[in-house]
């Protein structure tokens, strides 16, 4: 595959060198950054509803130890892993909470 020199296209690129099914489907974690922490109970509400199957990841010790002191929002997806799927959900849900400080530009793929 071709994807573009960017952050994205380099974890396709180490997924594949990996030997990763594109072919299946899986679970795609997506994390949601924001300026502000904790964060508002406006933004907790309209998170939880637009992904129910999200999570809020509080700080723990070890964070503020290594200086971090902002949590962040985790939704799964479940679905074939794409570039274009990747791209165009972290821009559609950052525009979504753009309005609360956040930003959504990072993912992962659970258990691989």
């Amino acid at each position: 595959m071709n994807w573009p020199q960017d952050a994205d296209g380099d974890v396709f690129r180490r997924l594949a060198e990996d030997g990763f099914d594109f072919d299946q489907e899986v679970d795609i974690d997506f994390n949601i950054d924001f300026d502000d922490w904790p964060l508002s109970e406006e933004a907790t509400t309209f998170l939880k509803k637009r992904f129910p199957n999200g999570v809020v990841i509080h700080p723990d010790e070890d964070d503020f130890a290594e200086g971090i002191d902002k949590g962040y929002f985790c939704f799964v997806v479940r679905g074939k892993l794409t570039y274009d799927f990747v791209v165009e959900m972290q821009a559609e849900v950052s525009r979504e909470v753009a309005p609360f400080g956040g930003r959504c530009n990072a993912w992962g793929v659970i258990g691989v």
